[in-house]
């Protein structure tokens, strides 16, 4: 698992907990808004529904099982899927047929008999506008709703899962009514079932008669047919197929004999070929014994067994006498005998295989005729044989489509004449107690669920089309300027409504207040906004009047002078100056005699004593006298010659212009300022306007080095992510007993 940088994972969670500070930011502050929106909303629901007239539903179940057709010869040729079927059934119940024959009952048709009556059903005003509108535009004619379609708007048909059970409810202001119609639909719909079955089972009983005296004839022509060729072949044996063919057996018995036959004239051909040569007088009689069928001969076997007995007893004389003894000489001549007589014998038998072998021959030959007539007698057998079983399997299957007819006949016959039905009603519809709508718990919650979502997606509706700067946040995000800080709500001890010269000076009052830490954050980032030593003409200005550009002016010089700076704070809104007033000085002379008059500048500095302001490091020069053309003034040598020697005698010169969007005088100032501050009030200042004074300043070059957000709330600040630094400051400087509550806006 590949683990992120350490820094990839802080950014990740640090992105994640600034979109939730700020969705808690966005609910606090429209929260007013989600709340009267939520209220309203629970309102209208719980009202509607206490107000609603209460509605009763009844249903009644019905039973359907599924069986095959009855007017079918065969199971499979109109078989349905058992899901089809059933949601044909459902949708028949509420088809016109149906409705019309429950109509037919007087207590369901009287609730219908007046096509005003109130119907709970009725589609809403939305549905009716758009059904008249699609009337009117479409062409559509105009009639008159029927009974059966009013019956069908109350109606609704539920298949309980996994049964063959549907429910009919129909829903009404008065429960004995839905009880009775859903009863009277459930029944006309039975009714309706045994109907049609039986005309169905009508319909097919004369089919099926009609196909009956069709398949009759066809089975008498296939037996007329059978019997005509049995007759005509005259293959008596043909009528079982059970009993044996002679010819057939003929045949097998000719081949059998014949192939003996055929071995034996081989074997004869062979026992010939061997003695052929004893008979020539070529070969030695005794070669002949080697012939299997000469050495089985009667007289042959015996003559071998004397021969062989005699020469015995010549091998036992030749032992005890010698070659001319007369008992050697007498047994020799017997021996000669004998060899003369075997001879003989084996001609004898020589001859008689040959006889024989002649004989096999022409045997065999006339077995081969015999047995090609009897081929062709079994092959017509065997043609007369297929053609009669071919008919007899058409009478068979004639026969059984005759049954099946006869018995679907008896069914049909049986099913028209009682009505049987695989539809019954096996619970009838009862008055309902209570009402199933309105559900009152339910309205409310819904009603509050969802006026809280409608609420919070208001207050997100008006937050994005929201275009006042709140948080610093913003300041970065959708202006697209650097934040320099934020400073919250100034508290003010006076009461005073307005409050300006209180918090004008509140830094040099409240030196350890949290609003003078916020300055003072704001005096530090402004330290490295440029190059040391090169950020030493501060030009402060606002988009409008009243954003606290004046405040900022002053606190921000005071937390400078305590920095050990020498600090010159320029009223250099001709005007409507109002410095002289945060410190308590005199507004004339000042800048405007200086710049008029030519008089010199240092002669109407004011300085701020005190240890309290960096021991006399401050000092103020007032705006001075009115004039009529302020902008001439401030871009003239005079102002700019005050501004080159102000910057060569303080460390910071701050001035405090008038607002970017009404009038031209910043021009001067911020395009020889090293640095342009523009103050922004929090929830009141527009992006639109930043971005036009952004453009103003930008067109004479000036350098804005960033934004600070006035007048701060801190319930705002509790969706940002600068919030953890407030509530920090509050805690802290409590124990020294500062306050930070209060408002307000220069």
């Amino acid at each position: 698992m590949t683990e992120l940088p350490v820094g990839e994972a802080q950014d990740g969670l640090e992105t994640t907990d600034s979109e939730l500070r700020r969705f808690l930011g966005v609910l606090r502050g429209r929260s007013w808004a989600i709340f009267t929106c939520a209220t309203v909303v629970f309102t209208l629901f719980v009202v509607n529904a206490f107000r609603a007239t209460p509605i009763y539903e009844a249903s009644a179940r019905l039973l359907i099982e599924r069986k095959p057709p009855q007017a079918a010869l065969f199971d499979t040729l109109q078989e349905q899927r058992e899901e089809e079927y059933h949601l044909t059934q459902v949708e028949l119940i509420t088809c016109r047929a149906v409705l019309e024959r429950a109509l037919e009952d007087e207590r369901v048709a009287t609730f219908f008999a007046d096509a005003d009556a109130l119907d709970v059903s009725r589609p809403g005003l939305l549905r009716t506008v758009a059904h008249e509108l699609r009337r009117v535009f479409g062409g559509e004619p105009s009639r008159p709703v029927q009974p059966w379609e009013r019956l069908r708007e109350r109606i609704r048909v539920e298949p309980v899962e996994a049964t063959n059970l549907v429910d009919v409810r129909v829903r009404g202001a008065d429960p004995k009514e839905a009880a009775i119609i859903a009863n009277g639909v459930a029944e006309a719909y039975v009714r309706y079932s045994v109907s049609a079955r039986k005309s169905s089972a009508l319909e097919m009983f004369q089919a099926l008669q009609k196909q009956k005296e069709e398949q009759e004839r066809a089975l008498v022509g296939a037996e007329d047919a059978l019997q005509s060729y049995q007759a005509t072949t005259g293959l008596p044996h043909l009528e079982s197929a059970g009993m044996k063919n002679p010819a057939v057996d003929r045949l097998k018995a000719l081949n059998e004999e014949y192939t003996a036959v055929q071995l034996r004239r081989i074997e004869l051909g062979v026992a010939a070929e061997a003695v052929e040569g004893v008979l020539k007088g070529d070969k030695d009689v005794i070669a002949a014994l080697a012939v299997q069928s000469i050495a089985k001969d009667a007289a042959v076997q015996t003559l071998c067994g004397r021969l062989a007995r005699i020469e015995l007893e010549v091998k036992a004389a030749l032992n005890s006498h010698y070659a001319k003894h007369p008992e050697v000489t007498a047994l020799e001549d017997q021996r000669k005998l004998v060899l003369a007589q075997l001879r003989e014998a084996v001609l004898r038998a020589a001859r008689s295989i040959q006889r024989e072998r002649s004989m096999q021959l022409r045997r065999e030959q006339e077995l081969a005729a015999t047995l090609k007539q009897q081929n062709q007698v079994v092959q017509e057998s065997a043609q007369k044989s297929h053609r009669y079983h071919r008919l007899k399997r058409e009478v068979d299957r004639q026969t059984r489509l005759f049954d099946v007819i006869v018995g679907r006949m008896r069914e049909v016959d049986l099913t028209k004449d009682t009505g049987i039905t695989n539809n019954s009603l096996v619970e009838r519809a009862t008055a309902p107690l209570t009402p199933v709508s309105p559900n009152k718990v339910r309205a409310a919650v819904l009603g509050a669920i969802l006026g809280l979502l409608l609420g919070i997606g208001l207050g997100y509706f008006l937050d994005y089309f929201d275009d006042t700067i709140k948080t610093p946040d913003d300041v970065e995000n959708r202006i697209r300027m650097p934040s320099l800080g934020y400073v919250s709500e100034i508290p003010s001890s006076t009461g005073n409504v307005d409050g300006f010269c209180e918090r004008a000076a509140y830094s040099l009052k409240h030196q350890g207040s949290s609003v003078s830490e916020l300055f003072r954050s704001i005096r530090t980032k402004v330290y490295f906004s440029g190059e040391q030593g090169q950020m030493k003409s501060l030009h402060i200005t606002s988009p409008a009047p009243g954003d606290g550009k004046t405040v900022l002016a002053a606190n921000l010089a005071v937390t400078l002078a305590r920095d050990n700076k020498r600090v010159l704070l320029v009223d250099a809104d001709l005007r409507r100056p109002r410095v002289h007033e945060a410190f308590g000085l005199r507004g004339e002379p000042g800048l405007a005699n200086v710049l008029v008059e030519g008089k010199p500048w240092r002669e109407f500095v004011q300085p701020i004593s005190g240890s309290d302001n960096g021991d006399g490091k401050l000092h103020i020069l007032s705006a001075g006298a009115s004039s009529p053309n302020p902008a001439e003034l401030l871009g003239s040598r005079s102002m700019k010659q005050f501004m080159r020697d102000a910057r060569e005698e303080y460390d910071v010169v701050i001035y405090d212009s008038c607002p970017v969007s009404f009038v031209a005088d910043n021009a001067p100032l911020c395009a020889a300022a090293d640095g342009t501050i523009m103050v922004l009030k929090a929830g009141t200042t527009r992006c639109d306007a930043v971005k036009r004074a952004n453009r103003q300043l930008q067109a004479v070059n000036g350098k804005i080095i960033g934004a600070v957000l006035s007048q701060v709330s801190p319930k705002i600040l509790k969706g940002d992510r600068y919030s953890g630094y407030y509530p920090y400051y509050e805690q802290y400087y409590a124990r020294r007993g500062e306050g930070s509550t209060g408002s307000g806006g220069e």
